[in-house]
This record gives structure tokens, sequence and C-alpha cells, in this order.
């Protein structure tokens, strides 16, 4: 049976999607939600997506508060369970960082890691 509300390409992995972007804010976790989920769900569309929220997020004032050391400590090691390849990984963890201490490099770097698994479809 499909579930709508919580559909598998969520669970996937051993910890949900929404135990990251609950903590994020709205550009931040959407781009995280459209990496975590392309492979199994949209694919570039999704990619593409994460790129614009990302770069959207970059042209503005950081509009997020900072996550606390022992939540980005769960999460670092939350993410270094999942399955993920390395571009995959590499973006959300600097996603993660960049909602912890943005030092100016983390989201470009998050960027980066994006417009590579784009061209991956290329």
């Amino acid at each position: 049976m499909k579930d709508n509300i919580n559909p598998n390409h969520y669970r996937t992995q051993p910890v949900e999607c929404i135990e990251f972007t609950r903590h994020l804010n709205f550009c931040l976790g959407n781009a995280f939600k459209y990496i975590w989920r392309y492979q199994e769900k949209n694919g570039l569309e999704d990619l593409k997506k994460a790129e614009w929220y990302l770069q959207h997020q970059m042209s503005e004032e950081p509009i997020y508060a900072e996550l606390d050391n022992d939540l980005w400590v769960k999460g670092v090691e939350q993410l270094h369970e999942c399955d993920f390849n390395a571009h995959h990984a590499s973006a959300l963890l600097n996603i993660w960082a960049g909602a912890f201490n943005d030092t100016g490099r983390e989201l470009p770097a998050a960027l980066k890691y994006v417009r590579n698994l784009i061209c991956g479809y290329d």
C-alpha cells in the first residue's frame, strides 16, 4: 500500500529525513530534502530544486537559528550511518554544517556537490 503522507523515499535510510529538516529553515530544509530523496523520487528535477534553494539561501542573510553542538554532533553521526554516495553525503553534511556554524564556506560547498550530482545526469 502506497503511503502518500510518509513515502518510502524518506525512509530508506537508518534515520528519516525529517529528523534533520525540522531543525533547518525553509530554504535549507527544502534543499536538504530534495538532495536526500533525489535518487528515489525525481532525480535531476530534485537536484535542480535543491540548487535553487541553496542559491536563494546564499543570496539572503542567513535566517535560521544555529544548531546547538549536541544536535549538530548527533546529526553528523546519523548522516554517517546513511548509505549515500560521496557527493550526496557531502552536500547534506555541508548544509548541516552551515546551519551549525556558517563560515561562508559550507553552503557554497554544498552547492558545488549538488552541481556535481547534476553533471552526473548530463
